[in-house]
C-alpha cells in the first residue's frame, strides 16, 4: 500500500475585499474550492522557488539583447559614414 498525503487545515484571515477577490477567482477560473485555489497558488510559488535562477537569467538575456541592439545601431551609424568597427579598433591600436 502506498502512503497517501493527508490534508491538514490552515485558517487564513482575509479582509472582505480579498475574500471577495478569492471567491471571484475561484468561480471565474473553475477551481473546485477556495482550498484548491490556495493550493494552486502554493504550487506555483514552490515551482518559482525551485528555479530562482530563471528571473536572473531573463534579466541577463534582456541586457544581452539590449547590448546587441546597441552594437547593431552603432554599426549602422558607422556604415553611413563609411566606417566599420574595425576602423575604430584599428585607430585605437595605432595610437
Amino acid at each position: 500500500m502506498g502512503t497517501k498525503n493527508k490534508n491538514t487545515s490552515v485558517n487564513v484571515s482575509l479582509p472582505a475585499s480579498q475574500r471577495k477577490f478569492v471567491e471571484s477567482e475561484v468561480a471565474r477560473s473553475g477551481f473546485a474550492s477556495v482550498s484548491e485555489y490556495f493550493r494552486e497558488l502554493i504550487r506555483e510559488r514552490q515551482k518559482r522557488q525551485l528555479t530562482p535562477a530563471t528571473a536572473t537569467q531573463d534579466a541577463d538575456r534582456q541586457r544581452a539583447l539590449e547590448a546587441v541592439r546597441t552594437i547593431l545601431e552603432l554599426q549602422q551609424k558607422l556604415a553611413l559614414k563609411g566606417l566599420t568597427v574595425e576602423d575604430l579598433v584599428g585607430e585605437g591600436r595605432d595610437a
